[in-house]
């Protein structure tokens, strides 16, 4: 093997990067971490929880350090149409003495991962887009940045969703192989707002006590058009993360303003009281890869391995949504992986192992869980028509109207003629819809 600047090179410095760039270090290597932005943290975005315990095996007891903002010991589902909300309301005792998740502010979070992995000995560079990588003979060598060249072993792509290697290089899976963008169809659009609250009020608003906290997930039934969207609130310690993922194809259909519909989600009537008095201290949108397994890339190749998002590790059923969790997973396993191939003298069949480890972890088992999830979470009556038939029967079975007392069965017959769905389509679709989950 040539002598290179470095055993690894990481491009990217979010969970995914930083959770690759930490064990390295640790075990010897020389790892040089370049990332983007000016200053550490400020290109992360998500909307704001992160699942698991994963870092433990990173960095020990990372949640008595790390810039917590709460642990989420609730979760909420639900629908939102003009005037009405339903939701499911789920909180368990359970939850406060276990690690399940935690609500996060990316910029603090990820600067104090950086930091860490600065502390392990990972030299971090900041400000420098990276979006080719060097090559020699069939195999990657390094990085290219204004036409310089620096060299390593191998190299980790960490550069998110809308990752420019994996476009540049051309070594995308088949529905991005050889384009110049990523098709909508493998993204969602993800738009945040943060408002700055007192903890007292927070607490009032959502009946908890701190440290504790609430993570919030609605189907957005009320949006026009067709346009498919859900809303998420998260409580950190004094703010609230709101915001909305957007289905790219039917907002492109139905030509809306992605600014209106946060506009729209912010402003409605059960969600407008609680960010009540609040002042906006953040905003920031970005993509989410919901591709699945014909959005993952090609994960490894020669002198290479793809991480994060920028290898669509990102799970999401229309429910559960999660990315960081899979994030710093995988960047633990490109770790493994890489360890293992200096023992043997970086030979090109040591990258491969990345798959095989990614599958021992349950990654792409999870990944793999989404074939044809996205029939269930951007289905248009899922979206446009069960919010309305759910909170039509609700409004008549449990309010008093005046009017003589009908059955449940009649109730439901009657809202299903009114949102014309036959009785045929609505059993096929919990169904299907439960099978997928």
């Amino acid at each position: 093997m040539y002598s290179a600047d470095f055993d690894v090179i990481v491009v990217g410095g979010g969970p995914a990067g930083v959770s690759a760039a930490i064990p390295l270090a640790k075990s010897g290597m020389n790892v040089l971490l370049v990332d983007r932005a000016e200053q550490k943290g400020t290109k992360s975005v998500s909307g704001g929880v992160l699942w698991g315990n994963d870092l433990e095996k990173i960095i020990l007891d990372w949640n008595k350090e790390a810039p917590i903002e709460r642990k989420i010991i609730a979760k909420r589902i639900g629908m939102l149409t003009e005037t009405d909300q339903f939701t499911m309301d789920y909180r368990t005792k359970q939850w406060e003495n276990m690690n399940v998740g935690y609500s996060v502010l990316r910029v603090k979070f990820d600067s104090w991962l950086l930091k860490k992995a600065e502390e392990s000995g990972v030299f971090v560079i900041n400000g420098s887009p990276i979006e080719k990588l060097a090559w020699n003979n069939g195999r990657v060598t390094g990085i290219i940045e204004s036409g310089e060249v620096t060299t390593a072993n191998s190299v980790i792509v960490a550069d998110g969703a809308n990752s420019r290697i994996v476009l540049n290089e051309k070594f995308g899976g088949v529905n991005i192989k050889g384009k110049t963008e990523y098709p909508i169809e493998n993204m969602a659009l993800g738009i945040k707002e943060v408002y700055k609250l007192d903890e007292k009020t927070i607490n009032d608003r959502f009946n908890i006590t701190y440290p504790y906290g609430v993570a919030s997930e609605y189907l957005l039934g009320f949006l026009k058009n067709g346009v498919m969207g859900g809303g998420f609130l998260y409580t950190n310690k004094e703010s609230i993360s709101l915001g909305v993922v957007i289905n790219l194809p039917s907002l492109k259909k139905g030509k809306l303003y992605s600014y209106d519909i946060i506009e729209d989600y912010k402003t409605h009537p059960f969600i407008a009281p609680l960010i009540e008095g609040g002042s906006l201290v953040e905003y920031s949108a970005h993509l989410i890869p919901e591709g699945g397994p014909t959005g993952v890339p090609k994960l490894a190749g020669n002198g290479y391995l793809v991480v994060g998002d920028a290898a669509s590790l990102c799970y999401s059923n229309g429910v559960v949504i999660q990315g960081m969790n899979y994030a710093i997973r995988s960047g633990m396993v490109a770790a493994e992986t890489l360890i293992n191939a200096k023992k043997n003298n970086w030979v090109d069949k040591s990258f491969q192992e990345y798959i095989y480890r990614l599958k021992e972890n349950h990654l792409l088992e999870d990944i793999e869980m989404l074939s044809h999830v996205d029939r269930f979470s951007w289905n248009e009556r899922l979206h446009h028509t069960y919010p309305y038939l759910i909170t039509d029967i609700l409004n008549n079975f449990i309010g008093e109207h005046g009017n003589p007392k009908k059955h449940i069965r009649t109730i439901v017959k009657e809202a299903r003629k009114k949102q014309g769905i036959s009785n045929l389509t609505l059993m096929r679709d919990m169904l299907s819809w439960g099978w997928r989950l």
